[in-house]
Order: C-alpha cells, then structure tokens, then sequence
C-alpha cells in the first residue's frame, strides 16, 4: 500500500455559548481503516456531516491530535518526516473562489509549493520553467501568469489549483468535491484532464463526492462512509451492481434514482462490529 489509515479517531468538544464547552465531544471519524495502492482511484461517499473532509484533512496533517496512524510509503507520518511527505501528498479544494488567494498572480499562485523543495528548484529560471509546465499540463497558456484569480472562471481557477497541487510532482492527489461547484460540461473536462494526468504522472487519487455519478466515472473502489465510520468498501462496479450494506442501499437509492428513504429508525452500527469480507474484496461492517 502506498498510503494506510490504521484506526483513525477524531473527536470533536460540543461547544455552547460564546466561548464554552459542554464537556462532551462528537466523534467525527470513528476508528478508520483505509489503504490506498499506488496508481489507484478510491472514492470515499457518504452524506454531509459523515466525516469525509475531516478525514481528508488528517491524511493532510492539517488537522492534528487524532488518535491513530497515517502511513505513507510503509513508514507513519511524524515530525520527522512530515515536510516530504507534504511534498507527496497535495490537496485540491472544493472552491476553486475562494481557494487561490486573491492577492496573488497566477505565477506566485503555482509557485508557491516550490518553497517546499529548494533543492530543486533552485534558480529563477529553474521556477519559471516548471510553472509554465504545469500550466502547459492543464491546457491553460503561459500568458495568463501575471492576472489574478478573479479575472478567471471556476473551470478556470480549477485548472490553477490542480497546477498548483502538482507543481513538487507529488505521488497523491487528494480531490475534496473538486469538481461540485462547477457546472455540468465544465466538470466533465476536469474530470477528462484528471484522467490524462493520472496517466502521465501515474498518481494516486482519494476522490471525496456526494456525486455518485462522478464517482462511478472515476473510481477503482469506493468507500462508504456513514457517522464516521466506514460501513461498506469494495470495487465501484460492486458497490453499485450489488451493495450490501443498507446505507450504501438508500445513498444509492437516493443518488440515483432521486428516490428519498423514509426509515422508521437510524440505521444503527455497533460499536464492536469490524469490517467482514465477502468474496472478492468486498467489505461490510458487520
């Protein structure tokens, strides 16, 4: 495995008022398990509030004091070791608007992670070439470089940020609904340009969507997510042939066939249950 999640926890205090607590905590991602092979697209899904995004934002390290183990590479993620695996690890936002600062030229946008690997790049002229690569990469021209985020369209200033994201070549590519806000043409050459440029630069994609239509396109495998945990794991084309668990059963019911569920009761997971296999890697939480 390239990347491992070894029983991820993140908990949350419930405030109240201006500034107190409560003394009680939500657990937002609940003893998480995940790994992800070199060269693959996993998709996580589930419902807003599930989880996902804090999940994606431990395997970051943008948010700190869970419980649990991020492996990259065979090796877990410290102090120690946390610049180069930022350096392998990079992240595409939900919001192309307000994910480029607006204060900056497309130039300083893109070369901004180059700070992370000095050693590299090492001159101006070194900088300057690899930028107007990337660009080149996501089919935007090198004359756009000294205009400013907002003098570009969402399609546009998604482009920016994925060209940003890959600037130190990085072996994961983390896409929190990065393709949600645009509309339906636009997002289908971003996810055209995702493909090509999986390709190329054999990356490793972690697709985070409540779009199951998308993630169907992408995907290798999904993981379903449910209340912090996940509830069902297995190859896309099993997930949505044959699901197993009954919350993978309403997401699709809903996604799909925009058919709302009407439960008489939440569906409920029991602390102790694991994750059990059926036959050909298809995985349910017991």
């Amino acid at each position: 495995m390239l990347l491992e999640l070894k029983n991820i926890t993140k908990e949350f205090p419930v405030k109240t008022g201006i500034a107190g607590t409560t003394g009680r905590v939500v657990r937002a991602v609940d003893r998480v398990s995940l790994g992800v092979e070199e060269g693959e697209s996993l998709s996580l899904v589930g419902e807003s509030g599930c989880g996902k995004t804090t999940l994606a934002r431990i395997v970051m390290q943008l948010i700190r004091g869970y419980e649990g183990q991020v492996i990259y590479d065979s090796k877990p993620v410290d102090k120690n070791n946390i610049a180069s695996y930022r350096k392998n690890v990079q992240m595409v936002f939900q919001d192309p608007y307000s994910s480029l600062d607006p204060r900056y030229t497309i130039r300083r946008v893109i070369g901004e992670g180059m700070e992370l690997d000095r050693l590299r790049f090492k001159t101006q002229q070194e900088r300057e070439l690899r930028i107007q690569q990337m660009l080149k990469s996501v089919h935007l021209s090198h004359d756009m470089l000294n205009r400013y985020p907002h003098e570009f369209s969402g399609g546009e200033r998604q482009r920016i940020a994925i060209a940003r994201a890959l600037v130190l070549n990085p072996k994961v590519l983390i896409l929190d609904e990065a393709v949600s806000s645009l509309d339906v043409l636009v997002q289908e050459e971003i996810l055209k340009l995702l493909a090509r440029l999986q390709k190329q630069m054999n990356l490793t994609y972690i697709f985070i969507s409540h779009n199951l239509k998308v993630v169907k396109r992408i995907s290798e495998r999904v993981a379903v997510m449910y209340k912090g945990r996940i509830v069902e794991l297995a190859r896309t084309e099993d997930i949505f042939n044959n699901p197993q668990h009954q919350y993978t059963k309403d997401l699709l019911m809903a996604a799909l066939n925009y058919k709302s569920v009407v439960r008489e009761d939440q569906i409920k997971i029991n602390d102790n249950a694991k994750l059990f296999e059926y036959a050909d890697g298809h995985y349910v939480l017991g």
